[in-house]
């Protein structure tokens, strides 16, 4: 299978690969453009490549094999709900994880706003238009001088960012808010879990499979 194809399937839910990712991926895959791969490394910033998802959300997701804390298993189930709403696609280098917001009531993913998971456990929104856009953002680091630079390395990857400034990237508007979409994941698996008997052997629980993302929308 083409390696974009296996991309969008594993990484972005089947959704067609923006040209501006295709642009930033395509270094990951050749070693004749290790430059441009490294200036992306050097921003602090690393694309995603295979079935590999950002180490932070691995870290959560993996808490649903530990039965011992109702609470970790809860952000652990709805870290689980929260990956069918989002697509990563790149990390930072203090582990921010960095990709597309899909949210519940699906948004296509060349209008979908730009997502950050940080350390701190949290997801916000990006400012930017484009992942290129988002990756500039957090490779900048709120430097002006640094945005200018990597600004124009992206740009001489053929990518077109219209952005002269950091101030000039803005965030995308959304209806539902992924942090507080995550929250009452959390609150309603806690509760769950909470009336829920764990089984002692780590055998599967019929709750694990529950999805809760249909009752979440507006007005819900």
């Amino acid at each position: 299978m083409d390696p974009i194809t296996q991309f969008a399937e594993r990484h972005l839910g089947g959704r067609a690969v923006p040209s501006d990712l295709r642009k930033l991926l395509e270094p990951q895959r050749d070693a004749a453009a290790s430059s441009e791969r490294d200036f992306l490394k050097s921003a602090g910033v690393t694309m995603l490549d295979g079935d590999r998802m950002p180490a932070l959300i691995a870290a959560i997701v993996s808490g649903r094999d530990n039965l011992d804390s109702a609470n970790r298993l809860a952000y652990a189930q709805a870290m689980g709900e929260m990956l069918r709403y989002c697509g990563f696609v790149a990390e930072g280098v203090t582990g921010d994880a960095i990709g597309y917001w899909f949210s519940p009531d699906p948004i296509p993913i060349d209008t979908a706003p730009l997502l950050r998971f940080d350390t701190e456990g949290h997801f916000s929104i990006l400012p930017g238009n484009s992942i290129a856009e988002g990756i500039l953002f957090t490779g900048c680091r709120g430097d002006e001088q640094a945005f200018g630079t990597l600004r124009k390395q992206l740009n001489h990857m053929g990518l077109d960012i219209p952005a002269g400034t950091i101030s000039d990237l803005r965030p995308r508007e959304c209806a539902l808010d992924p942090e507080a979409t995550y929250q009452r994941l959390v609150r309603t698996y806690a509760r769950d879990l909470s009336t829920t008997s764990l089984p002692d052997t780590g055998a599967p629980v019929d709750l694990m499979t529950m999805h809760r993302g249909p009752d979440i929308g507006p007005g819900k």
